[in-house]
């Protein structure tokens, strides 16, 4: 074999560090000894990784080792708010650990929506999918699925500035298909609902003193071929309604109130929308009357409108056929409705089925849409949803939501939010610019998500410069909000001007975006 200069020793490749992950060799140096790599690799979120090899390509540290975990992965964000605090709950997974290991989050939010006080982690023996938050009397419930193929539900006690009120979750329930669905709450008694097997909507209260009612089953049909599904649960001040998709061929919306006592108002259940083909993916919320939304089919096409109907609290359906709150030929599902002080503001998202964006609109106390136009939240091309939605304070708004996040060092799904402003001036809405949280941290932390308070990467302290352990330095951009007050923009991954203090790490920096209402008209 010749050594001369440019001459090649290997006539085929030799394979490397050639483990399953997606990689982008950044350097390659000799030591004096042994050749070393250093990469970049994507195993669900991106991470920078170094390994030796001999110079006749014998790999020395197999796989390679860590030098830095990029970004958090981060989905499934529920929001809710209590007497000028929220909190804020999310399913996080920590640089290359596995699925099984990624673990419940929550963060406090102070009256203006901005996150205060530590990050906490809520353990979990293993697999955890939909969080979900309710605020009682200054204290919150969060509750989980833990399982594989079905799902215990647990649930956690929080107060306000995110102490753990329980010494260990609460068991709800065992072999659900869905974990928790929805709650709400009678001041601190908390009503937590969920799809059992065969397809029943079932339910326990969480009373005050943590303990746990036996399971509450919601009525339905005699026919037991008929199931239940999507469960949404709302307290207006005296019951709580429950609605729900019921599948007779077709699916219809039904709703039952129970009181704050755990029994049963309804015997059988109240038909909300029976309308012909489907009715899909109801939701509901309060002031005085019940406002329930969903996904309504009876024009055919294979795209819904959004309809919405009262229900008085004596179980009385206001409007029998729903009133269409928006009807253009679109793709729209999981309609959400909330009170917002004065009317209800109806959130949504809108797209494909591979990218859905979110979008809004403010409805009158008696069904009346009072938006001109649908307002942009974030627009579909980067796939924002879930989300969730809460009053933080009169006509102020919390609106968080997962999304993929292509900024610099991230390339990953992550958790951002956005506040909502709602003043009684009568003017165009207005989305303003940019999305909470585009340098949203790269969370290098190193505890991988043990104990109660994270004390890795997500650090929030910095004053906006996400340092972690991966030596992060992107700032915040700028210091205040402006909302403008032209026509509506479609929103810019642009930092949008926001003011970051201690903001954490995990993407969510508020911005406002100002919608004015529409005074509604009579003839």
């Amino acid at each position: 074999m010749s050594t001369e200069p440019g001459y090649s020793q290997d006539t085929a490749r030799v394979p490397l560090f050639t483990h399953s992950g997606q990689k982008a060799l950044h350097d390659l140096y000799f030591d004096g000894t042994r050749l070393r790599a250093v990469w970049t690799e994507y195993v669900g979120s991106f991470g920078l990784k170094s390994g030796r090899f001999e110079t006749d390509g014998t790999v020395v540290d197999g796989e390679g080792r860590y030098l830095a975990w990029g970004a958090n992965f981060q989905d499934v964000p529920s929001v809710a708010s209590s007497g000028g605090t929220g909190l804020v709950a999310w399913r996080d997974q920590l640089g290359e650990e596995a699925a099984s290991t990624a673990s419940i989050r929550i963060q406090p939010l102070n009256a203006d929506g901005q996150p205060m006080g530590g990050v906490r982690v809520l353990p979990s023996p293993t697999y955890v999918v939909s969080p979900t938050v309710s605020a009682g009397d200054g204290v919150y419930l969060v509750a989980w699925g833990e399982g594989g193929s079905s799902y215990d539900v647990k649930a956690q006690r929080v107060r306000a500035d995110g102490t753990l009120i329980d010494a260990q979750p609460l068991a709800l329930a065992t072999y659900t298909l869905t974990g928790p669905a929805s709650v709400a709450s009678a001041g601190n008694t908390f009503f937590v609902v969920w799809e059992a097997a065969g397809r029943r909507i079932t339910g326990v209260m969480v009373r005050e003193d943590g303990s746990v009612s036996s399971p509450i089953q919601l009525p339905r049909p005699a026919s037991t071929a008929q199931t239940q599904s999507q469960p949404k649960v709302a307290f207006n001040g005296t019951h709580f309604l429950v609605v729900w998709a019921n599948y007779n061929g077709d699916y219809d919306i039904h709703a039952a109130r129970v009181s704050p006592t755990g029994q049963l108002v309804d015997a059988t259940p109240r038909i909300i929308s029976a309308a012909r083909s489907t009715q899909y993916e109801p939701d509901v919320a309060a002031h005085g009357d019940f406002l329930v939304t969903w996904s309504d089919y009876r024009n055919g096409g294979g795209l819904p409108q959004i309809r919405a109907a009262r229900v008085a609290s004596d179980g009385t359906l206001k409007d029998p056929d729903g009133k269409v709150i928006i009807a253009d030929y679109s793709m729209k599902r999981f309609a959400q409705p909330m009170f917002d002080g004065s009317g209800f503001t109806v959130l949504w998202q809108q797209g494909s089925d591979a990218f859905m964006g979110l979008k809004l609109v403010r409805v009158s106390l008696d069904g009346t849409v009072l938006t001109p136009a649908p307002l942009d939240v974030w627009p579909a091309q980067d796939n924002a949803n879930p989300a969730s939605i809460s009053l933080i304070a009169p006509h102020k708004a919390v609106i968080v939501y997962q999304r993929f996040d292509s900024g610099p060092g991230l390339y990953v799904t992550r958790v951002h939010g956005r506040v909502l402003s709602i003043t009684p001036e009568e003017d165009k809405p207005d989305a303003g610019s940019g999305d909470a949280g585009l340098d949203s941290g790269v969370d290098a932390g190193t505890d991988g998500g043990g104990g109660d308070t994270d004390g890795g990467g997500d650090a929030g302290t910095d004053g906006g410069v996400d340092a972690g352990t991966d030596g992060g330095t992107r700032p915040d951009a700028g210091t205040t909000v402006d909302a403008g007050t032209g026509a509506p923009e479609e929103p810019e991954d642009s930092g949008c001007g926001c003011s970051s203090t201690g903001a954490p790490l995990w993407g969510f920096l508020p911005l406002a975006l100002l919608l004015r209402r529409r005074r509604s008209r009579t003839a």
